[in-house]
């Protein structure tokens, strides 16, 4: 009976035994998975903090970018405004001058005789022309450099019914020939083609 006893005693401390090393393995690995559970949590903290940091970075990126395409947009925008008010300025100028030499022409023309004689004139529009836009043909009579125009003008005769400023185009309105056309260019600082009508 003894020996049932140390059996079933035996038995107890083996088992014993055996529940406190599973206990201990068993709070060995809770340990574990909790460890692990904060190892995981604090590497998603610092990847959220990367992320965070990463979408500043974007963010201010984008902003640079923005500030720096409205900046070359303004200069760009500046730089076309400049560059539109040159070629303006230009064109003025060459009208400017076209205009002063073809009411010189017209002063030269008055003085020559009663049929000619003018008490007033002034130029309406000056249209200036590509030398690109003309046919081959009309090419060949200029050079690439001439400024080609067609000068509007009106003129008032001393006598408007008997006038040689009737010829070749305009149309009476009182006492003045308006709607007059010339076409002429600037080659060298002259304005040449005088009075002519055509091309």
């Amino acid at each position: 009976m003894e020996e049932k006893k140390s059996v079933k005693l035996s038995y107890s401390v083996f088992f014993l035994i055996i529940a406190i090393i599973i206990i201990g393995i068993m709070g060995y690995l809770i340990y574990k998975l909790n460890d692990d559970k904060r190892k995981s949590m604090l590497e998603i903290n610092s990847l959220n903090n990367q992320i965070e940091s990463l979408e500043k970075s974007v963010t201010s990126m984008k902003n640079q970018i923005n500030n720096a395409s409205k900046t070359n947009n303004t200069n760009e925008s500046n730089n076309l405004s400049n560059k539109t008010e040159t070629v303006q300025n230009i064109q003025n100028s060459i009208e400017d001058t076209i205009k002063e030499l073809f009411l010189k022409e017209l002063k030269e023309r008055d003085n020559n005789n009663d049929s000619e004689k003018l008490i007033d004139y002034r130029v309406d529009k000056i249209t200036l022309l590509k030398y690109t836009d003309m046919s081959e043909e009309l090419q060949k009579s200029y050079k690439p450099t001439d400024i080609l125009a067609e000068v509007t003008y009106s003129v008032k005769p001393n006598d408007i019914n008997r006038t040689a400023w009737l010829a070749g185009n305009g149309v009476t309105e009182g006492e003045w020939i308006v709607n007059k056309t010339a076409c002429t260019y600037l080659r060298d600082g002259k304005l040449l083609g005088g009075l002519s009508t055509g091309w």
